[in-house]
């Protein structure tokens, strides 16, 4: 399989603007994430159990995507991956369908010198899966790359300890 190299955006800082604009279209979802890819490849989701606490398999692998844009600059900027055992994170929406964010002070502390990306892709390429979270079982090629700052982050994040 053939791919190109995708379009990148340049305007650093400014473009959660530019990202709630493709999201009102409704015809894109938003995958975020700290690397630079060429294309976007199916991986092995995992969810927490709630009842045991433990990480568990979520379904085939795929790409997952949201259709709410913020939700991919939070994922592109604020990951546990980059830091201790003791980092935390997460999001969802309450009964309103409002999103709401959470993380730990030094994981926001890593995002203020930070940059994420967030692949752009048409939702057709998509199915839904639950909630605002779509999935994909085949590589694809984003329709565009926008490079994401600690400036571009939801202005509600909910520090937690």
């Amino acid at each position: 399989m053939e791919f190109e190299k995708i379009q990148t955006i340049e305007k650093i800082g400014k473009n959660r603007e530019k990202l709630l604009e493709l999201e009102k279209t409704g015809n894109y979802v938003f995958h975020g994430s700290p690397s630079t890819l060429d294309f976007l490849s199916p991986h092995q989701a995992e969810g927490e159990n709630m009842k045991t606490g433990e990480m568990e398999k979520d379904g085939s692998p795929a790409i997952c995507a949201s259709d709410l844009a913020e939700q991919a600059i939070f994922r592109a900027l604020i990951h546990e991956k980059c830091s201790s055992k003791d980092s935390r994170t997460g999001f969802g929406t309450d009964e309103a369908d409002d999103l709401h964010f959470w993380t730990t002070q030094n994981l926001i502390d890593i995002a203020k010198n930070s940059t994420g990306k967030v692949y752009v892709i048409e939702k057709n390429q998509f199915n839904k899966f639950k909630g605002h979270e779509w999935r994909s079982n085949q590589p694809i090629i984003p329709e565009v790359v926008i490079e994401v700052t600690f400036d571009d982050l939801p202005k509600d994040i909910k520090i937690i300890e």
